[in-house]
């Protein structure tokens, strides 16, 4: 009875030590393929494209002289600008188109080239530039020299909205004689030169 006892005992204690080593074996993960963690990645930013500006295209009429310098002809030129311009900067461009000169080979450039535009502004209606003294000292002189040299810039002017006449100043002040046939101490209107205009 009592060997019967310790078999009983001895056989308890391998079952609880069986059962101790199942509960410590380490298992297996098997991936099913669904998981709830949350995988980071780690993205480096891509640099925005920069918006460019959009562009204003300006359709300026510009007036030339012919190479015989008896009528003025307008020349459309189409100008890009990354705003919307004023007067005062509509103005400013065409004086340095006009100094550029004429893409139409049979027109001439009656500005004498060295000219620089010192500034523009408005008085009211009236455009008031400022221009270096090459446009009197390299003018070429002579009645016809100097209507070819300020109709141009009249006519031009004229034709922006907002501006009806235009007084010239050399240097910052008002030249009375431009070159013996004209006087530049007064505003001049398109309608000073319209018999210019070729028909």
């Amino acid at each position: 009875m009592k060997q019967r006892f310790q078999a009983l005992i001895l056989a308890a204690l391998m079952l609880l030590t069986v059962l101790s080593g199942c509960s410590t074996k380490p298992q297996k993960n098997i991936s099913t393929g669904n998981t709830n963690q949350s995988t980071v990645v780690n993205q480096t930013p891509q640099p925005q494209a920069t918006k460019q500006p959009e562009q204003e295209v300006w359709n300026a009429a510009l007036y030339f002289s012919d190479k015989d310098a008896m009528y003025i002809l307008k020349e459309e030129r189409e100008i890009k600008t990354e705003k919307k311009l004023d007067s005062t900067e509509k103005a400013k461009i065409a004086l340095e188109e006009l100094i550029k000169g004429a893409q139409n080979k049979e027109l001439t450039t009656t500005i004498p080239q060295n000219t620089k535009v010192r500034s523009v502004s408005m008085d009211k209606d009236t455009a008031v530039i400022d221009l270096s003294k090459e446009f009197v000292s390299e003018n070429v002189g002579g009645s016809a020299g100097e209507t070819m040299a300020i109709a141009p810039i009249v006519l031009t002017l004229t034709g922006i909205e907002g501006i009806k006449q235009v007084l010239i100043k050399i240097d910052g002040k008002l030249q009375g004689d431009f070159k013996g046939h004209m006087t530049l101490d007064r505003p001049f209107k398109a309608s000073d030169f319209s018999q210019f205009l070729s028909k």
